[in-house]
């Protein structure tokens, strides 16, 4: 969720740039942030209406979120027990008993 939130706000950062008008090409024409915004809201009023046009693409797009979340939490179990297993005085282990408390299985989310 950090990645695509940090996606947003950079493109819209870059997209509120000012451009000058001696670095366009021939035939590009300046556009203004008050022209950028209005395409934006077009864009996203047609977005949130995907649904109603194709359902199936909107659970397909559901789903793949879900599997995407999973993945990043199951990454972020995994790093934190590596990580916790470098910084634990020598000896222990993150269970305390010598051994790991989780076993870590990959693969394929189906």
């Amino acid at each position: 969720m950090f990645l695509i939130r940090t996606a947003f706000w950079l493109g819209l950062v870059v997209l509120l740039i000012p451009v000058n008008p001696a670095d366009l090409g021939e035939g590009q024409q300046p556009v203004s942030t008050i022209e950028t915004v209005g395409a934006a809201q077009d864009l996203l009023a047609d977005f949130i209406k995907v649904c109603d046009r194709k359902p199936e693409a909107c659970e397909k797009g559901k789903l793949a979120l879900s599997r995407m979340g999973l993945k990043a939490k199951e990454g972020a179990r995994i790093v934190y027990s590596f990580l916790d297993d470098k910084t634990a005085p020598a000896g222990t282990s993150v269970a305390g008993n010598g051994a790991a408390s989780d076993m870590v299985t990959t693969g394929s989310v189906n």
